[in-house]
Order: structure tokens, then sequence, then C-alpha cells
């Protein structure tokens, strides 16, 4: 089933996503998650799952000298070999 919920006021809207932010789960997991709590589905004992399908994790881990050599890496594959594109009409 799908809802529509209007109205959503601006400090509402940041409280949401920055809890979905926290729990590191999409806005409507999150949504979800938190009525199912308040309509007594479901207790703070109760797990909230945990979507994880990014790099997040890797944030911050690398060393500045780490990163750097990657830059390097990165910027020595974007350089566009023109005599390759043609120009078009």
């Amino acid at each position: 089933m799908q809802m529509t919920i209007r109205d959503v006021d601006e400090r509402l809207r940041r409280a949401l996503e920055a809890e979905a932010a926290s729990r590191r789960t999409s806005l409507n997991r999150t949504v979800l998650a938190l009525l199912r709590r308040a309509t007594g589905l479901e207790t703070d004992r109760d797990p909230i799952p945990v979507e994880v399908d990014d790099l997040a994790d890797l944030a911050g881990t690398w060393t500045a000298d780490e990163a750097d050599a990657l830059d390097r890496i990165l910027a020595e594959q974007r350089p566009i070999e023109e005599h390759l594109w043609p120009p078009t009409r």
C-alpha cells in the first residue's frame, strides 16, 4: 500500500532525514519503523534493520597520503585524447 503524508514542515523533514541518516537506512524505512513503534507494533527492544548499500564504512579510513595517491592515479585517467574524438558536425 502507498500513502502520501502532506504538510510535513521543514523542522520535521530535517528531523526525519537526520534520523534516517543516523540509522543508515532510507527515509521510507525510518518512517515505517517510527510508525510501528508509535502504534505499538514494535517496541524499543525490537531491532531496527540497518540498510547498508554504500561505502560509508570506508569514509575517513584512508590516510592523506593514500588519498593523494588515488587522486594522482585518477588524474592520469582523466585527460581526453583529442585525436580519438573527431569533431561532430
